[in-house]
């Protein structure tokens, strides 16, 4: 496991909690993964998987504390060094997507200039993970394949579900509590 740097602060940075799909597809293994620890960041830790649709990769990114969802689609390998930069506009597209305001999506920017791998540590979070993988599969099955999916819907429609884990909210609507109020407001 990797040590930190004197200083650290868990507010500067944000764990990906991978499973071992996404590990392997990140380069990500053994001597390159730290500890979980808790995320101070509002939107917490989050949690990464990996699905196959037409021969692409597609990495599915969810919120620990809230569910909120996206999908970095097309990626392979050598998009992995890219990867603080594909996760940062892919959050601030969905929360734009998701009509939040503009000071929740620069309060969701902070802390994602460094990324952290760790496995997953959550059994009911990587249980919604994989209920969120088959669902966005299915949207594009469902849809007629990539050539007409709208990945825009698909995310729209997957972030605005009631979530039995959540009491029956939203991912959307517990994502802004939290990038307006704090981590506090859900713990």
């Amino acid at each position: 496991m990797m040590s930190r740097p004197p200083g650290f602060s868990a507010e500067s940075m944000i764990q990906l909690r991978c499973t071992e799909k996404a590990r392997k597809l990140l380069g990500v293994q053994g001597s390159g993964l730290t500890e979980p620890v808790r995320v101070a960041h509002p939107l917490g830790a989050w949690y990464v998987n990996v699905f196959l649709a037409e021969r692409r990769k597609f990495l599915v990114c969810m919120s620990e504390p809230s569910y909120l969802s996206f999908v970095i689609p097309r990626f392979t390998k050598t998009e992995a060094k890219n990867l603080p930069e594909l996760f940062r506009s892919g959050l601030d597209y969905t929360l734009s997507l998701l009509g939040a305001p503009i000071v929740h999506r620069e309060r969701a920017k902070l802390g994602l200039e460094r990324l952290e791998f760790t496995k997953t540590a959550n059994r009911k979070a990587l249980g919604n993970l994989k209920e969120l993988v088959e669902l966005y599969e299915h949207s594009i099955w469902y849809g007629g394949g990539l050539k007409y999916w709208d990945q825009d819907d698909a995310t729209f429609r997957l972030n605005s579900m009631p979530q039995r884990n959540l009491g029956w909210a939203y991912s959307r609507n517990i994502a802004q509590e939290l990038l307006q109020h704090g981590a506090a407001a859900w713990q």
